[in-house]
């Protein structure tokens, strides 16, 4: 993935057709299957470490339940598209919501090859520190996809593709007080249905923010900080075997999230 995280150093967006087929294992559509089993593709995840823990934003997964945390709909996936153009769903059985931020952290359980090897997910690298003020800010996501029903089966249409604006504004204290009341960052990139919870990138490639909302139609768009990824703990099982809980920060410490000026830290 190295080509993914190092291919826009010359500050242009980066939209090559064969960066594309890469990034496209590292960041996926998310969709649900309602209860009257009708899909719908509900927003983008990325991974942001090989052993399949994916980053979102929280009010893309909570599309599954109702106010009350019931459960709506009756699956909840991940759909990851390799290079060879075939896709394979995972389950997401489980998810890890930040408290204020609409960010949220979630796990799928690794696939085999045909020698019953583990395939570790491809990722994205992730960064603390946001992009100056005016500088170009791209994000990678899957918005104007959808299902359509064809001879009594549904098809997935995706649309994925780079899409380049500007950081605009740091709202330290948020930008309100129900949707947005974490810091958060505004871009100009426009954001359609679909691109909620995607990365959004400098333009070396680190992911600094993830989508959260946009309005339709213009160049505004908010993202939420992948600083608030750090205290989510989640249940994770580095050896296929044992489960442990950690915080996203603990796992970046000992390099299994990517997240490099944190490995090797001092942990105090």
């Amino acid at each position: 993935m190295a080509d993914i995280n190092k291919a826009n150093t010359q500050k242009k967006v980066i939209c090559a057709p064969e960066l594309v087929a890469q990034i496209m294992e590292a960041v996926f559509p998310i969709c649900k299957l309602n209860k009257d089993g009708v899909w719908k593709i509900v927003g983008t995840g990325f991974f942001i470490s090989p052993f399949g823990i994916f980053a979102t934003a929280k009010h893309v997964l909570m599309d599954a339940f109702d106010k009350q945390g019931k459960q709506t709909a009756a699956r909840l996936v991940a759909m990851i598209i390799y290079a060879d153009n075939n896709g394979k769903i995972f389950n997401i059985p489980k998810f890890y919501p930040h408290k204020t931020a609409d960010v949220a952290v979630g796990i799928i359980n690794l696939p085999k090859d045909g020698n019953g090897n583990v395939v570790y997910s491809k990722n994205l690298v992730l960064i603390r520190n946001p992009a100056p003020i005016g500088e170009i800010v791209i994000t990678f996501a899957y918005p104007n996809s959808e299902v359509k029903l064809q001879e009594n089966q549904q098809a997935f249409y995706f649309a994925p593709w780079f899409y380049q604006g500007r950081m605009e504004e740091y709202y330290k204290k948020g930008r309100d007080g129900s949707m947005l009341p974490a810091p958060c960052y505004r871009t100009s990139i426009q954001s359609a249905g679909g691109a909620s919870g995607g990365p959004v990138q400098n333009t070396e490639g680190e992911v600094f923010g993830i989508n959260s909302t946009g309005f339709d139609g213009t160049n505004i768009s908010f993202a939420s900080r992948v600083e608030d990824l750090l205290p989510i703990k989640v249940d994770v099982s580095l050896d296929g075997k044992r489960h442990q809980v950690m915080s996203i920060k603990e796992l970046a410490y000992i390099g299994k999230v990517a997240l490099p000026e944190l490995k090797g830290k001092d942990k105090s």
